[in-house]
């Protein structure tokens, strides 16, 4: 919510006084701003970051200075899927947008009325602050197929910015060409651009986080489209043809991949498909890795085996990989 007036008791004698303050937030099911009178033990401060009077002129497209906080909130939800040996849990979220302000036009900027509205109030002995400046607002009602107007102070309003158009260019580009970004320190593959609330967001998969995640394209830095993120994969299979029959002939395996990898001074992360113990397979992309040998746990003899152990980016911690457990294993092009 947004405090629009203050109803201030600090002048008042015992009992110890209460502030009082006139908030509005939005509500998406009425489709209309909402008023609301609560004291100060209700509330609890959100810092903002405010906007210059300047930025705002006739035309600028604006909403409450809560956006950025109400796009940010998520619902969560767990599900639970009961496999042969084991449970499988995943988390999954969605946007909470119950309260998001509406992207608004500036139609006209006034000064507070003084007259009409006094600062004081001598029968209760209380004053009321006002903002200096009110703007009014414009926006479309699809609730009730009609446009709406209200005045709102020019301290509770956020100037939506202008989106970078290079970039939003080439965010486009690299989606309908199937193709890759490499910013900072990370791998992207771009789904889908988005506008949310005239904030563009896009959606990408991190290779180095190995899941979806989605972010406002001003927060990609320097991005570079690349057409293939991997180095090298294994296994490669070729075909050719013996005694008439066509055959598949490995020509990069798994170890021999790993060899190399490890060998790098410039060692980059590793895209892995593993099956676990219980048969489910899943994508992780590693770091920090190096062989070594341990006791088969599965194995009545304790025979030791090959782990790759390496730092898990999916489970962010030092995992331990059976190496003939790892179904595909990919490099990055990227070096960590």
């Amino acid at each position: 919510m947004i405090v629009t007036e203050i109803i201030n008791h600090d002048d008042d004698p015992e009992p110890k006084p209460v502030n009082k303050y006139k908030c509005i937030w939005f509500s998406s099911k009425r489709n209309q701003f909402v008023e609301s009178n609560l004291l100060e033990g209700d509330l609890r401060l959100i810092n903002l970051k405010e906007i210059e009077e300047e930025e705002l002129q006739l035309g600028s497209l604006v909403a409450l200075k809560t956006l950025p906080v109400e796009l940010g909130k998520e619902r969560s939800f767990l599900h639970s899927e009961l496999l042969q040996n084991s449970t499988k849990k995943t988390n999954t979220s969605s946007g909470l947008l119950t309260f998001v302000s509406p992207v608004m036009s500036v139609i006209e900027i006034v000064k507070h009325n003084d007259e009409k509205d006094s600062k004081v109030s001598s029968d209760i002995k209380r004053k009321k602050i006002y903002p200096e400046n009110l703007v009014k607002c414009k926006w479309f009602d699809a609730a009730g197929e009609k446009f709406s107007e209200y005045l709102l102070p020019i301290e509770s309003l956020l100037v939506i910015p202008k989106p970078n158009e290079e970039l939003l260019s080439m965010l486009s580009k690299a989606i309908s060409e199937d193709s890759y970004l490499l910013t900072g320190d990370t791998l992207l593959k771009p789904l889908q651009l988005s506008n949310r609330s005239g904030y563009f967001h896009l959606t990408y998969f991190d290779y180095v986080l190995n899941k979806n995640i989605s972010k406002e394209i001003d927060q990609i830095i320097d991005p570079k489209i690349i057409l293939n993120p991997f180095k090298t994969h294994a296994p490669i299979f070729k075909k050719r043809k013996k005694g008439g029959k066509i055959i598949l002939k490995q020509t990069i395996d798994i170890n021999t991949l790993l060899e190399k990898a490890l060998k790098r001074t410039d060692k980059k992360y590793l895209f892995i498909k593993y099956q676990d113990r219980f048969g489910q397979i899943t994508t992780r992309t590693i770091s920090r890795y190096e062989l070594i040998e341990g006791e088969d746990d599965l194995s009545l003899k304790k025979s030791l085996i090959k782990y790759l152990r390496a730092f898990c980016h999916l489970r962010n911690a030092d995992r331990n990989f059976r190496i003939t457990s790892i179904i595909e294993v990919s490099e990055l092009v990227l070096a960590y």
